[in-house]
């Protein structure tokens, strides 16, 4: 299916100007007991429910580029998670601080990987950093927040052991292209992932 037209004109700028990446990022550091069994499944969960976050861009010999939505990556691929071993913790934020810079300036490959990096840094048991670097083409600040609100969600979901409430599916970024129902400006990922959200406890890193 062809690019929204937010999209085209982020691929027209890449592809005059390639050193331009095209990334909204988020990071923050996590203190106390983290249950990582729960992290990863609410990792799992988000990238599920939102099709945007399974986003892939192919550009075929002749013509502009399209779009097609995979299947949900395997768990090491959805998040990657590192123990690291600094001497302080100021150390470690810096490290983190690093890796976040590093994650924002690499080039996306739309066509073979997920239009997001999620990344756990472990400094120890009680002190973690997350960082979530999504692509232009499937989320915007705004729609960046609401996938970061949902997943703290389904983590505090996970820990106290309770079902997943009855709520209504998330908008499809899939049907919305299809139907050329989407809006000329970059908010328009935004809004259909927005769709169907249940409100929920903010996140604990603003």
């Amino acid at each position: 299916m062809p690019l929204t037209l937010a999209q085209q004109a982020l691929d027209q700028v890449a592809q005059r100007w390639p050193e331009v990446r095209f990334t909204t990022a988020f990071s923050c550091r996590l203190r106390g007991e983290l249950d990582l069994g729960a992290f990863r499944e609410a990792i799992e969960e988000l990238v599920d429910r939102h099709d945007a976050l399974r986003l892939r861009v192919t550009r075929p010999a002749t013509g502009p580029a399209v779009q097609e939505f995979r299947e949900p990556p395997a768990c090491a691929e959805a998040l990657r998670y590192q123990r690291v071993a600094p001497t302080s913790p100021e150390r470690f934020t810096a490290f983190a601080d690093r890796r976040a810079a590093l994650d924002a300036i690499r080039p996306w490959d739309l066509a073979t990987a997920p239009p997001f990096r999620f990344r756990l840094l472990r400094h120890e048991p009680g002190h973690h950093a997350f960082l979530a670097t999504l692509s232009l083409h499937a989320a915007d600040d705004a729609a960046r927040r609401i996938l970061l609100r949902e997943l703290w969600s389904g983590y505090r979901r996970r820990v106290a052991g309770l079902a997943a409430p009855a709520r209504p599916p998330a908008g499809s970024f899939a049907e919305a292209v299809a139907a050329r129902t989407w809006e000329a400006s970059a908010g328009a990922e935004a809004g259909t992932i927005a769709r169907g959200q249940a409100s929920g406890p903010g996140d604990p890193c603003r």
